[in-house]
């Protein structure tokens, strides 16, 4: 159902709805484009704590909502951070009034990557009472291309609810002036495709070929019983330019919902963490490999977990999945069910701090550290 993520959200049942915010930091070498090959099995990981990878900083949220009567007044959620020329960049959804349609993109910075200074000029981008993105504008997924930035963004024309479209604006500074281009740069699949009602930018990374766009779609059917069930899975497109894209599509899959472009990660299996779906990631291109955190769901509890890829395609799950779990940061409890996501990586070596949000209720943005064994 297309209202999926925002009915799960407002009640703090599933969708946070941040930044593939998810969102690793971009890099700024090309890397390999992904290739397919087999399929990876799964390897032992072992730990001692479950969820106890990270480490919460002590005074989150680093983000909150904003004064009464501003832009961000309802709430922050799902941030995208990078660190550039020496400072901490963040961009992160604001609403001004319950529901999305207020939504827009804030931009913040940090010396320190814990203490946050929102924009003067805040937001940076809305929307503009015209064209595909008229309604409202979220999940800024940025990209550094020399003296330039790029923006690629969820839109959202004149229905509530997410947008069905990506769209793409470029400035010379991370606060603008951004220049959109007019029309969308991706849009959701046919009725029927397992991305048909939704589509969102979680991660872009630049390779030899190009670029790479990992994104959530979203779907629905019905049940056995005739009640309708929503998905919502990871997907990949390619681009030669970051103008032209092309969805990633399995060629030995040839029925609905992959007979247009297929996920590249899927929900789990009964009865487990992420059974009911999986959405806004991170992605990094790490020494020939990549690796993705992201945000998963059994309709009980919404936590963080860890993939790896050989080629960008397929993935092998954690084998302690989820790294992160909200019993670990005390502010995460205060939902039902408890609740973290929207990941947003920054790596250093082995050290990763993880930006994270707990949904529309209460909002605001945390931020953890820690380190997670191969």
């Amino acid at each position: 159902m297309t209202k999926l993520r925002v009915v799960l959200a407002v009640l703090a049942l599933a969708l946070t709805t941040s930044a593939c915010s998810g969102r690793a930091t971009p890099e700024s070498t090309r890397t390999s484009a992904p290739t397919p090959t087999a399929a990876p099995a799964p390897t032992d990981t072992p730990r001692s704590i479950e969820g106890n990878y990270f480490t919460p900083y002590q005074n989150n949220p680093v983000l909150t909502k904003g004064a009464p009567g501003s832009w961000d007044a309802e709430t922050v959620f799902s941030s995208y951070i990078t660190f550039h020329d020496g400072l901490y960049h963040m961009f992160y959804n604001g609403i001004a009034s319950p529901g999305l349609d207020t939504m827009a993109i804030g931009y913040a910075t940090s010396a320190d990557g814990r203490s946050f200074t929102k924009h003067a000029s805040n937001p940076i981008l809305a929307g503009d009472e015209s064209g595909f993105d008229a309604r409202r504008v979220g999940y800024g997924v940025p990209l550094i291309e020399e003296d330039a930035w790029i923006l690629y963004y969820n839109a959202g024309g004149t229905k509530r609810g997410l947008g069905k479209t990506i769209g793409r604006a470029t400035a010379p500074t991370p606060s603008g002036p951004w220049v959109r281009r007019q029309q969308p740069v991706l849009v959701v699949g046919s009725s029927g495709e397992w991305d048909s009602l939704s589509i969102v930018p979680e991660s872009a990374v630049a390779t030899e070929e190009g670029y790479v766009m990992y994104y959530s779609g979203e779907y629905s059917y019905y049940d056995e019983d005739g009640r309708p069930v929503g998905v919502i899975m990871i997907g990949m497109a390619t681009s030669p330019d970051g103008i032209t894209w092309t969805k990633y599509d399995d060629p030995d899959t040839t029925a609905p919902p992959f007979a247009e472009s297929d996920p590249v990660l899927q929900p789990g299996p009964p009865d487990s963490w992420d059974s009911a779906m999986v959405w806004e990631c991170a992605v990094r291109k790490v020494a020939g490999d990549w690796e993705m955190f992201y945000t998963g769901s059994n309709q009980q509890r919404i936590q963080i977990g860890y993939a790896t890829s050989a080629d960008g395609i397929h993935w092998t799950k954690h084998r302690e999945n989820p790294i992160f779990v909200p019993e670990i940061d005390p502010l995460a409890t205060e939902t039902e069910p408890p609740l973290l996501a929207a990941p947003s990586v920054v790596a250093d070596n082995s050290t990763y701090t993880l930006y994270y949000d707990y949904g529309l209720i209460p909002g605001g943005i945390g931020v953890a550290t820690g380190t997670i064994p191969r």
